[in-house]
């Protein structure tokens, strides 16, 4: 679970390591993310793995999976969660091309991590991959302006149409599209991918905003 280390992402952690589950979370911070964690008891830390990942850094993406798939030869679920909404103008060279990192963290680093990841969520025929997306993706009225509801592919991060809110809906809807084209492609394979909407939740998210 990417994410997982503050707000609902630590919430979805916990339920699921008391319930016994192994669960593996990440961050660019290792050391925050083991001391946010740290208040669990002992026998839910013990199932929490804490391991770093840059999701603007596709080579950090790859160590990531790569360790993972070293490790387990199967995965249940996966749950695409991290996300940062109206960042600085902040752009990010990657090859040849600049990806803004609102879009570049919400969905092109999940996208790569879940290709990555897919050998061992179809392994037992029964995984399960969560966009964590948001009702921002459909309509939004900020100072005057109302999103479309749509991607603009033509610029896919709005350069055009100034630095808003827009491209955080953008890869919002990025998400929800995401996951009903792996819902089609791996249906046949026993995979099932949702898009959720967790409502308004008191987090890093929204505090930072």
């Amino acid at each position: 679970m990417t994410g997982g280390t503050s707000g609902a992402g630590l919430a979805t952690v916990r339920f699921l390591a008391e319930r016994g589950a192994e669960v593996i979370t990440c961050g660019r911070d290792v050391a925050k993310g083991e001391a946010e964690l740290s208040s669990l008891a002992d026998e839910i830390r013990k199932n929490i793995n804490v391991w770093k990942l840059d999701l603007i850094d596709l080579s950090s993406v790859k160590e990531f999976a790569d360790k993972v798939l070293e490790k387990w030869d199967k995965m249940d679920g996966l749950v695409n969660n991290a996300g940062i909404m109206l960042p600085s103008k902040t752009f990010v060279l990657i090859k040849d091309k600049k990806y803004d990192t609102q879009f570049m963290t919400n969905h092109v680093g999940h996208f790569y991590l879940t290709e990555l990841l897919l050998p061992l969520l179809t392994k037992n025929g029964t995984g399960r991959i969560v966009n964590v997306s948001s009702v921002a993706h459909d309509r939004i009225s900020l100072g005057g302006k109302t999103f479309d509801g749509h991607i603009h592919f033509d610029d896919i991060h709005c350069r055009e149409r100034n630095y808003d809110d827009r491209q955080y809906h953008q890869s919002k809807l990025a998400n929800i599209m995401h996951a009903r084209k792996l819902a089609h492609l791996y249906e046949k394979d026993g995979i099932y991918a949702f898009s959720a909407h967790p409502g308004t939740v008191k987090s890093n998210l929204i505090l930072q905003s």
